[in-house]
């Protein structure tokens, strides 16, 4: 069907298959997450988007905070999109904090979903640019690693300190490149 599959977490069977068929109309796939503990198998299958409905954030996900479940699904995937979902329209610090907490966006008060399909869609479609622009570029998803492979340059960061450049000798290069653009996989 699509090539963008999206997740909500969500309590509210109602919203989330009045979601569901938004997202379908856009063309986008939607898994809908209503039990503790199923998130983790959610994620397994892979997904660009997740929608958090925030009243059911520590409930569903095992997170306390926004930003702990930004940070744990910002630690996926950076390019994963995050939206953060509010059935009471949030007042503009709120909104600016959940933010700053990694989201991508944040919809408070009457959901929309035709047009959070569309916002979803559009973030996926940047993501995706973004990602493109930077092939010369890879990195591990905590930063802690960034290569410029056509300069053919390594850059270590630590403990969330300025990048330094490491010094490698070709083979080296081209090994940790290795490792590095297929992180969790098997290298042989």
């Amino acid at each position: 069907m699509a090539d963008i599959k999206a997740v909500m977490v969500t309590r509210d069977t109602g919203a989330a298959g009045f979601c569901a068929a938004a997202f379908k109309i856009s063309s986008l796939d939607l898994e809908c997450v209503h039990e503790p503990g199923k998130l983790r198998d959610a994620l397994r299958t892979g997904f660009d988007a997740i929608l958090l409905d925030l009243r059911d954030l520590a409930e569903l996900t095992g997170f306390k905070t926004t930003e702990e479940a930004c940070a744990h699904l910002r630690r996926l995937g950076r390019q994963k999109v995050i939206i953060a979902l509010s059935s009471v329209v949030l007042p503009p610090r709120e909104v600016v904090s959940v933010l700053n907490s990694g989201a991508n966006d944040a919809v408070s008060g009457e959901w929309r979903f035709r047009v959070i399909a569309e916002q979803v869609k559009a973030l996926v479609n940047f993501a995706a640019v973004a990602v493109k622009k930077s092939r010369n570029k890879i990195s591990l998803d905590d930063g802690s690693i960034t290569m410029d492979l056509a300069a053919r340059r390594c850059f270590v960061r630590e403990g969330g300190g300025a990048a330094r450049e490491m010094r490698l000798t070709g083979n080296e290069f081209k090994i940790l490149s290795l490792l590095v653009s297929r992180k969790g996989a098997l290298v042989t």
